[in-house]
């Protein structure tokens, strides 16, 4: 005898009457694959962002430590260069001129001009990420100013820079040490800087006022 099926049973020559498969079972069994085949694509989306959010994460810190290794070069640079413009003659013999040093400034002496051209001399031998090269009396006066290669005139000169971020630090400083305040904003460069400075001294250690220098950090973070 054949087999038959009738009304959802079936029925063989050797056992009772089964029920076939129900339709909900089978609608369960869809669901959870699809919830399966969803998790698993959801787990593939999160570790692709995860990947990306690392790759990311590696190139900022990347990103930092080179800015952090730029700033530090540059300040060991500038360092190494203020400690050597510092000794320089033209600087203390600006306060031997027969006008002193505040008269030779606003006549523009020779000796003045010579301390102007020392400071040039050293911006150009340091790159363009400087700013600002200058050298300020003890009072605060500003003898020699020199920004993006060219030099203040009298005129533009300040009259007193002891409030300044690096001033009174770098005025108390011991001989070879170079002082470095955290950035501030700068009104001669219109923009924050990073900066550097250190006494000049006479040949006997009396200080003079102190050579200092500014680099802009918009440069640093190009270079």
């Amino acid at each position: 005898m054949f087999p038959s099926v009738t009304d959802g049973q079936r029925t063989d020559d050797t056992g009772p009457a089964t029920r076939a498969p129900r339709r909900p079972l089978m609608l369960v069994i869809l669901a959870v694959s699809i919830a399966l085949l969803a998790a698993s694509f959801l787990g593939a989306v999160a570790k692709s962002r995860g990947a990306r959010r690392a790759a990311l994460d590696a190139r900022l810190d990347l990103a930092a430590t080179d800015r952090t290794r730029t700033v530090t070069d540059t300040f060991e640079r500038a360092s190494s260069l203020l400690r050597v413009l510092a000794r320089n003659p033209s600087l203390a013999d600006l306060y031997d001129d027969p006008a002193g040093a505040a008269g030779a400034v606003v006549a523009q002496s020779p000796r003045a001009l010579a301390a102007s051209g020392v400071l040039l001399d050293f911006q150009h031998l340091f790159d363009r990420t400087t700013s600002e090269f200058c050298f300020i009396d003890l009072s605060g006066r500003e003898n020699v100013r020199v920004v993006n290669g060219r030099a203040a005139g009298p005129a533009q000169l300040s009259a007193d820079e002891s409030d300044a971020p690096f001033f009174r630090g770098a005025a108390a400083v011991a001989p070879g040490v170079v002082y470095q305040a955290l950035p501030y904003w700068s009104a001669d460069t219109s923009g924050w800087v990073i900066s550097a400075a250190t006494p000049v001294r006479r040949a006997d250690g009396t200080v003079l006022g102190v050579v200092h220098f500014e680099s802009a950090v918009d440069d640093l973070a190009a270079a």
